[in-house]
């Protein structure tokens, strides 16, 4: 944990009343992730880091804090470069939201702490 790399950052994403909000999130650089999120503070299941995860109806998100945290595992013997694009779908506009840090070793871990604000 000591040689671990952090990154966060705070987005906005206007969402559309009456249209689903979906979140994919994609690992870069042959590196392994894992992703769970809180909506508000509690749980929201995610079964898969490529596929689309339904994170609510736009109307009821309004206001709404989604906390991404994906941690990536360098694997790549190539390369200590991680990187992560978390996408959302169904707002205003598809929007691709793509953060990178490099481990200080092999076999380091990257930890994406990543905070969606949804609005109106």
């Amino acid at each position: 944990m000591a040689d671990d790399v952090f990154l966060s950052s705070t987005n906005f994403y206007a969402v559309v009343s009456d249209r689903d909000v979906v979140l994919r999130v994609f690992t870069g650089d042959e590196q392994v992730s894992g992703t769970s999120l809180l909506l508000n503070g509690s749980p929201v299941p995610f079964d898969s880091p490529a596929g689309p995860q339904v994170i609510g109806q736009g109307k009821d998100l309004v206001g709404s804090v989604l906390t991404v945290n994906t941690t990536v595992r360098d694997v790549n013997p190539a390369t200590n470069h991680t990187s992560v694009t978390h996408v959302l779908e169904g707002g205003l506009e598809t929007r691709a939201f793509p953060h990178a840090i490099d481990v200080s070793a092999d076999k380091g871990t990257a930890h994406y702490l990543v905070t969606f604000v949804f609005t109106a």
